[in-house]
């Protein structure tokens, strides 16, 4: 139960997690099994998650994990589980941290605090406002560079994702009205998993395959080793034995959180991010 609440922030019983828009096509047993009972023809999805990780860095041997997004937008996962992410136009950011009660117990709630990006960031939070740039001319600069995917200690990565996201003025707007963000990340042997706010769940496999789940949208984008992607309707999988494969894997890892069996493997790897140390 600790696994589920540390990853999805709340229970397994709870509707709103996202396993449960997604059970229903983990039905099947097997990926034979779902690769039998697929329909013949299925139909693409026209619509597809507006925004998902695009790159990535995992520097938690010191900081945190940080993200594009497809909108541009670019966020830090710290180790303390505060979070920052700078808005797509790069005129603000945001600062999240949980609330605590009087014992000073972490609840639940959220606090947030925008900032201008114009404006010196308060001393509580000048080092975070600090990394967070660094993080952006990393992940955002020539010299990013995509680790080894031949192992799973990789530290870095880089997605295709289901195409062209909507034109960057509905996104400046989207983004002001309720940003998209990293909620939690998870490393495992073979993959590193990410929540988003928008209720997707992302699996950037290390053998540069991608699997974007989104539960609003009841859809499945899948890139293929080729980097050729294409969005489906949970109802209605093409017969592809290779999206089936991981999608048993996701279910079995998201399982295995429920189950409280999981525990996160963030490697404490070497990072290629020119961060200085403070």
């Amino acid at each position: 139960m600790k696994a589920w609440e540390d990853m999805f922030g709340g229970s397994p019983k709870a509707m709103d997690s996202p396993t449960s828009d997604i059970k229903p096509v983990f039905a099947q047993d097997s990926p034979a099994e779902a690769l039998h009972q697929a329909t013949l023809s299925p139909k693409p999805a026209k619509h597809h998650p507006a925004v998902w990780v695009t790159r990535w860095v995992d520097y938690s041997s010191k900081y945190g994990m940080g993200y594009v997004l497809s909108n541009g937008a670019v966020g830090v996962l710290f180790n303390d589980a505060t979070k920052i992410l700078l808005l797509p136009d790069r005129s603000k950011y945001i600062y999240m941290e949980k609330t605590r009660t009087a014992q000073g117990v972490r609840s639940h709630k959220e606090e947030r605090t925008v900032l201008n990006s114009a404006v010196e960031p308060p001393a509580s939070l000048k080092k975070k406002a600090t990394l967070l740039w660094y993080f952006e001319g990393y992940l955002k600069g020539s010299s990013f560079k995509v680790k080894s995917d031949k192992h799973p200690g990789r530290v870095s990565g880089e997605c295709v994702g289901p195409g062209a996201p909507p034109a960057d003025s509905d996104m400046a707007s989207m983004a002001a009205m309720e940003p998209t963000y990293v909620k939690k990340w998870l490393k495992t042997r073979h993959a590193i998993i990410f929540r988003l706010s928008n209720k997707v769940i992302q699996v950037d496999f290390n053998d540069e395959t991608e699997i974007i789940l989104s539960s609003e949208m009841q859809s499945v984008t899948y890139v293929n080793k080729a980097r050729q992607s294409g969005t489906h309707w949970l109802s209605h999988l093409p017969q592809d034995l290779e999206l089936l494969k991981r999608l048993k894997y996701t279910k079995d890892i998201l399982l295995q959180l429920i189950g409280g069996n999981a525990t996160s493997a963030n490697a404490n790897a070497a990072s290629p991010l020119p961060i200085p140390a403070h």
